[in-house]
């Protein structure tokens, strides 16, 4: 594993999520079509960033984001606004004599306002937003990292505990076999009867253990359903299997650390928060003092009569007293701004030892791999000795009973090493700020 591989810039989410937008319109018929027999892990990742409302919340916070940018920017720029309006009026007065006044008018006109020059409170405004924007397609981007994760988690688990149950499958058969074989010596007088106390226990504990395994797999199938938004009506089909994973040490823990704190978008977003408040800081600042504006107007009206007015209007205010409302205002957002660095600090210190669990739990996963391959080839071997002098009559039925326990803790050790690896691998990518396969 290669912690050096390329990682996103901080304007990567941009262009990410433009595609994750145009995604979110189209269907996932075709995903489901080509799943009918087998779901793939790329099949299951595509669902998911269709289909999973916590990644579609997060395209849509982008671009929730992306409007309040628009629209700070349009602060820079005129407004143009047409009006048509009918007036119908019939008024009547009786002084002695009685006069009746009937105006029917239609008129139009259309306004024009621009703001040309202020003391920077656009500009400030602008500036914050579009840092929280960026700071929103980092967290978008982390989310999505985040849910795909959970997704090759999912998978992972339904693939670990439909093999657990073949084990269990497997081992009922097994004890079935031996049931049948001491019932047979038995009955010729090679066994005590009390034997086949023992082996039928063993079959019925055996059972017990496959039914636990069912569990397993209906709660892991549940799972991977509710990420990739999978059917209701429709069973979730054979899993494509993956092959085992190459047992390959990281790259050294201090390497991987910093990358991580440099690469993580949940970082850079906290960072780009405090950028955007140190705008709206400085905006908050500068409405406390003097302010001044320079506006320019124009109106024309349609009717009976034209009328056009032009202005140009310069002003200037002075906050003579409110109570040091705007002040407070100003300290209100510096103390928020302070706050978030604290907590950058102390998400920084979090992160470290995020990085540092997850590179110790992929490590030692890489050994567990290693070590128990080599426990189940010993204890196949070991199993088939046993069982093959047992048929024999070279044995006893204890020899196989230990030597068929040893073979599935063997075997199921080496199951839950394999997925444990790929688990604590793409852990690892998250917890250091790489990219996740599928986003």
């Amino acid at each position: 594993m290669n912690l050096n591989g390329k990682v996103w810039s901080a304007m990567a989410p941009k262009f990410a999520f433009f595609r994750l937008a145009s995604v979110l319109v189209a269907g996932a018929s075709g995903v489901l079509a080509s799943a009918q027999d087998t779901l793939s892990l790329e099949e299951a990742l595509k669902l998911a960033r269709q289909n999973n409302g916590t990644i579609q919340a997060a395209a849509l916070d982008v671009q929730a984001a992306r409007s309040r940018v628009n629209q700070a920017r349009a602060g820079f720029l005129p407004t143009v606004t047409p009006d048509a309006g009918y007036t119908y009026r019939n008024q009547e007065v009786q002084t002695g004599l009685r006069s009746t006044f009937k105006t029917d008018d239609f008129t139009t006109g259309i306004q024009a306002n621009w703001r040309l020059l202020d003391a920077g409170q656009r500009q400030f405004g602008f500036l914050s937003s579009r840092a929280s924007f960026r700071a929103q397609e980092l967290n978008s981007l982390q989310t999505l990292r985040s849910t795909l994760v959970r997704v090759h988690e999912a998978y992972f688990e339904v693939l670990r505990s439909r093999k657990l149950r073949d084990v269990a499958q497997s081992t009922v058969k097994r004890a079935q076999t031996t049931l049948d074989q001491v019932v047979r010596r038995i009955q010729v007088r090679d066994l005590a009867e009390k034997e086949e106390l023992q082996a039928r226990a063993d079959l019925l504990n055996a059972e017990v253990g496959l039914l636990n395994t069912e569990n397993g797999v209906n709660n892991a199938e549940a799972t991977l359903r509710a990420l990739i938004a999978w059917p209701e009506d429709r069973p979730l089909p054979s899993l494509e299997d993956v092959s085992t994973p190459i047992a390959a040490d990281p790259a050294p823990l201090g390497q991987a650390l910093a990358a991580g704190l440099a690469e993580r978008p949940d970082l850079q977003a906290r960072a780009l928060q405090i950028e955007a408040t140190d705008f709206s800081f400085k905006r908050a600042l500068r409405e406390s003092g003097v302010t001044w504006t320079v506006d320019a107007n124009y109106e024309k009206r349609f009717g009976p009569t034209v009328q056009q007015t032009t202005n140009l209007t310069a002003l200037v205010s002075v906050p003579l007293y409110d109570g040091n409302r705007s002040k407070e205002a100003a300290r209100e957002i510096r103390l928020s701004r302070d706050a978030s660095e604290r907590d950058l600090e102390q998400a920084r210190r979090t992160a470290s030892a995020e990085i540092e669990s997850a590179y110790k739990a992929y490590t030692q996963a890489v050994r567990r791999l290693k070590a128990s391959d080599l426990a189940f080839q010993a204890a196949k071997l070991n199993y088939e000795a046993a069982d093959g002098s047992f048929r024999k009559g070279a044995s006893d039925l204890l020899a196989v009973l230990t030597a068929q326990v040893s073979l599935v803790t063997a075997e199921s050790n080496h199951i839950e090493a394999i997925y444990d690896t790929y688990v604590s691998e793409i852990r690892l990518r998250l917890a250091t700020g790489r990219p996740i396969p599928g986003e």
